[in-house]
């Protein structure tokens, strides 16, 4: 090839540029008219060919195409280039999805990129691609031109900062509004306030606030770039223009469905705007062009779609005639919502009281199924979306449309330029602060090295591909394809026997691993329950992560803001799996290290501060705030049983498998550590005069401390002794020494995190298993880490009212046997009682109470049901805690270490399935993994309990 380019990287080598010639300019200008003369627009359903709009051979052109985009509001693709003049459909309204841009050097690619942005038609989804009409002798420019389009975010080529900011600002323009933006004390706070500083937050931005007067002035920053995102309320926005919505009142947002009116307009169809002659005349034309362009092999072959008749068969689209609260009202068409919503979110100055028929949730699914278009239905707008979009798949086209202007104007709006690229960005992280997961993506976990993010050749091949027009003329195309993650790759039998050969800590028996279970039991099976194994966390608890991360950003200590500054949630989940100590007992913190260094005294307060010392230094090891958050963490898996399970068990293998349930379930809850003054859920659960003074950080006040962050979690006041003493003589505090009070509210709320987490992944198994669950509970936090008696009764107390709260999601549950815990009932439930519950294929949910062994065999009504037990763990400890130094009758925990397999299965450092990449989500409407989660569409109840679902821990 002539004149071939020099390549500095060899990443592109593979791309070749060819010398431009009259031949290849003649075949390039060819092109440009075609492109000229022949406009192609590409719709959803159908192709439309015509001649230019201001052609004269064709006077009726522009009338075709406005009537055309008319009947297709969206329009998907649109190929233009400069050459092409677009003044003439600049009252057309549709969005243009590829733009070519010719260019004669590198040095205009800068230029011509701002002024594509310029254009009316360009948004975010458009796919720019600048043509190079000569020859690149050195690609050397590449760097410096990608990293200036980069930085400015111009057209498609946004690599990381609308995910990554790197601490620019991002602007914020608002006005006030009471409860949502308003000044307390000189500084600015509200709900909305604070989205937009979570937001900033979660973009790794710097925050700059723009207050304005009004709305207009508001609007006016945007307009002007000096903001990126615009706050308002939704019956606000009808003030302003041109501007593009992100998320307006995220998953509660009530709107309204409205029947589509029956009358259809004249000329549905763009068949009925030619007579039949002139369409058989036009489809003549097109095969025989169709045919010329197969023998001559245009270029414009290779980049442009032919049209074809299928634009007789678009679908007509209805008006919608009601649009705004105000048409609703004057129309007096009927309104089915619940009384709950009527009553206490649509404000009253509506004036549509006399319009509601009331109806509760089920009776609106069955208006919709019935396709009843009497009236208009209040939704969510989530699930009305669902449904219209369901419905488009059953009839062909949508029976209802959703009005405009939201029935829920009290909630916010974040309104951004058109154009502009931070869109995608900002609704997601709206969307996962809206659904309380405070996510911010991760392309990969330093910790997990099982979860990989490819990005190779192929993508940087669809960044600079090569197309070529005419003869050997070339042109680069710069794409942007996100990468994807690779799944969690199967964890082989052999791999989890050779890790465990490899830990660094002696086994001190090997009954309970898989190179001695593989004798007796199948591969297969034990494959299988390596791969069940997983960490699973409660969804309230994932948003305490979320914040805590923040919160250490800003105001931890110094090793803490570096350590957090680059941390992703899953990073931190992986962090708390594998940074924990192997054992840790004692009120004395005595430990053992995974390098097997170990003390009886561990100054572990020392962690994350200034005075830490090796081997206690927070880059190795997990702090008192950390493994307060590894409490809530769990992990579940299938095991295979070597014996009963009883606390002298010793890792003896039963030889009668008859008396024992050989394979179950079985998950690791941590209780509250109340056995070391100071630390832990001591802080939270124990108001005392020594503890609870201004000097240890108490002290009513809203200071970003991290003692508020864990008690507003709960939903306590940070409040010194003397502050909380008038509340000492209610339900809500127990006296259990002198001058010492303990909070059940608080206790009740953090036991609430890990029974339901159990309570959900119970259910999940057995779901998943097609059978019923037989639960065994066995107390956590009961034994040596308690200070008060009364904590039995609380326990039991709490199982009562998450069963009853979430017993309409544990149908798959048949019973829960709590297990030598010192309490004759739970909560107003005797042993043999049942839980009532509607949706349950028994009836409900029976509760035992007895001392049973874990791995008893089921037998009587529970014969053959799924075995799904739970033991006591440690935040700060590997599975067995005292196992690792061969105590193997000390406690619940190295007793379930000698009997199961969760001393391998349950170990992340063995087990490479343990980790956030596998992370399980337990909600109130069941168990998702991590990506579902974020994506998740809750049901739209509109009944009080549900309502309370979304605040869990304070039913």
């Amino acid at each position: 090839m002539a004149n071939a380019p020099r390549i500095l990287n060899m990443e592109f080598s593979n791309f070749g540029l060819a010398e431009v010639t009259n031949k290849v300019l003649s075949n390039l200008n060819g092109f440009i008219d075609s492109l000229t003369s022949c406009p192609q627009m590409k719709y959803t359903n159908c192709y439309y060919t015509g001649p230019a709009l201001n052609s004269p051979h064709s006077p009726q052109s522009e009338a075709v195409v406005n009537a055309f985009i008319q009947k297709n509001e969206h329009c998907t693709k649109f190929i233009a280039n400069q050459y092409h003049n677009l003044s003439s459909v600049e009252k057309l309204q549709f969005n243009i999805d590829h733009f070519f841009v010719l260019v004669e050097s590198v040095e205009e690619v800068t230029t011509a990129a701002v002024d594509l942005t310029k254009n009316r038609y360009w948004t975010s989804e458009s796919y720019s691609h600048f043509v190079l009409t000569e020859i690149i002798e050195d690609v050397s420019f590449l760097p410096s031109v990608l990293s200036y389009i980069w930085s400015r975010n111009i057209v498609n080529f946004i690599l990381d900062k609308v995910s990554n900011f790197h601490k620019n600002p991002l602007r914020a323009a608002f006005h006030s509004y009471p409860g949502k933006i308003y000044k307390k004390n000189g500084k600015w706070t509200g709900s909305d306030y604070e989205t937009y500083i979570l937001l900033a937050e979660m973009l790794n931005a710097s925050v700059q606030t723009l207050p304005c007067p009004d709305a207009k002035t508001t609007a006016e920053k945007l307009y002007s770039n000096e903001a990126d995102i615009y706050i308002a309320k939704v019956f606000q926005v009808d003030e302003v223009e041109n501007l593009t919505f992100t998320y307006s009142c995220g998953m509660d947002d009530r709107v309204v469905m409205l029947p589509k009116p029956s009358k259809i307009p004249a000329y549905q169809h763009v068949f009925y705007i030619f007579q039949p002659p002139t369409w058989i005349a036009l489809s003549l034309t097109i095969i025989l062009l169709q045919i010329l362009y197969f023998i001559i092999s245009y270029a414009s072959k290779l980049n442009l779609d032919y049209a074809s008749l299928s634009s007789s068969f678009v679908t007509p689209k209805y008006k919608k005639s009601i649009k705004t609260i105000v048409e609703l009202k004057e129309n007096g068409i009927k309104i089915y919502a619940s009384r709950y919503l009527a009553e206490n979110f649509i404000p009253k100055s509506f004036g549509l009281g006399n319009s509601y028929v009331f109806v509760n949730f089920l009776q609106t699914i069955q208006l919709l199924e019935s396709i009843n278009t009497s009236g208009a239905i209040v939704s969510s707008r989530i699930l009305a979306e669902y449904y219209i979009n369901m419905n488009k798949k059953w009839h062909g086209d949508a029976i209802y449309y959703i009005m405009k202007e939201a029935l829920t104007p009290g909630n916010s709006a974040y309104l951004v330029q058109k154009a502009s690229p931070f869109l995608k960005a900002i609704n997601k992280r709206l969307q996962l602060i809206q659904e309380h997961a405070l996510l911010r993506e991760s392309s990969y976990s330093s910790v997990a090295p099982s979860v990989k993010s490819i990005l190779n050749l192929s993508h940087f091949q669809v960044m600079f591909y090569i197309l070529f027009l005419g003869y050997l003329a070339g042109f680069v195309v710069f794409l942007l394809e996100r990468p994807k993650k690779e799944q969690l790759p199967k964890v082989t039998l052999q791999q989890v026997i050779d890790t465990s050969d490899a830990f660094p800590i002696k086994f001190p028996i090997d009954s309970v691993r898989c190179k001695s279970l593989a004798k007796k039991t199948a591969g297969e099976t034990l494959e299988e329950n390596i791969n069940s194994a997983y960490p699973v966390l409660h969804e309230q608890a994932l948003l305490l992560y979320s914040k805590f991360l923040i919160h250490k950003r800003k105001f931890g200590s110094i090793l803490e803001k570096k350590l957090y500054q680059d941390m992703t949630l899953d990073m931190l989940v992986d962090r708390l799996l594998l940074k924990r100590a192997v054992s840790f007992v004692g009120r004395h913190d005595t430990f053992r290290l995974l390098t097997g260094e170990d003390d009886l005294t561990g100054r572990w307060e020392l962690i994350g501060s200034s005075k830490e010392a090796q081997p206690l230094i927070l880059k190795n090891c997990l702090s008192y705030d950390e493994i307060k958050l590894s409490a809530l963490l769990s992990v579940s898996s299938y095991t295979q049983c070597i014996n009963l399970g009883n606390r002298r068990n010793c890792g003896v293998v039963e030889p009668d498998t008859k008396i024992i349930e050989e394979r179950g379930v079985i998950v690791g809850l941590i209780g509250t550590r109340l056995t070391k003054p100071g630390v832990m859920e001591y802080q939270e659960v124990v108001v005392t005069q020594e503890q609870n003074i201004p000097k240890n950080g108490y002290k009513n006040i809203s200071e970003p401390t991290t003692k508020n962050l864990f008690l507003s979690f709960y939903g306590e006041a940070n409040s010194t002794y003397y502050q909380f003493k008038n509340q000492f003589g209610t339900e809500k505090f127990t006296n259990i020494r002198l001058d010492a009070y303990f909070n059940n509210m608080v206790y009740e709320r953090r036991l609430a995190l890990s029974i339901d987490t159990f309570l959900i992944e119970a259910n999940e198994r057995a779901k998943l298993a097609g059978t019923m669950a037989y639960l065994h509970v066995v107390g956590i936090g009961l034994g040596v880490w308690s200070i008060s008696t009364h904590q039995n009764k609380l326990f039991m107390d709490t199982c009562a009212r998450r069963i009853e709260f979430l017993s309409k999601t544990l149908e798959y549950v048949s019973a829960i046997c709590f297990s030598y815990i010192k309490e004759p009932s739970c909560g107003k439930y005797k042993t043999g009682d049942v839980v009532t519950s509607e949706n349950h294929r028994n009836g409900g949910i029976t509760i035992l109470i007895c001392d049973r062994n874990p791995h008893e065999k089921l037998t009587g009504p529970y014969e053959g049901h799924l075995s799904v037990v739970s033991y006591a763990w440690d935040g700060n400890a590997l599975p067995g805690n005292e196992f690792w130094w061969g105590h193997l009758e000390s406690s619940s925990d190295p007793a379930a270490a000698s009997s199961t397999q969760v001393s391998e299965l349950h170990n992340a450092h063995i087990n490479p399935g343990v980790c956030a990449a596998n992370l399980r989500v337990a909600t109130v409407n069941g168990l998702l993994t991590l990506e579902e989660y974020q994506r998740r569409v809750p049901h739209d109840e509109d009944d009080e309990d549900l309502v309370e679902t979304k605040r869990c821990l304070i039913s």
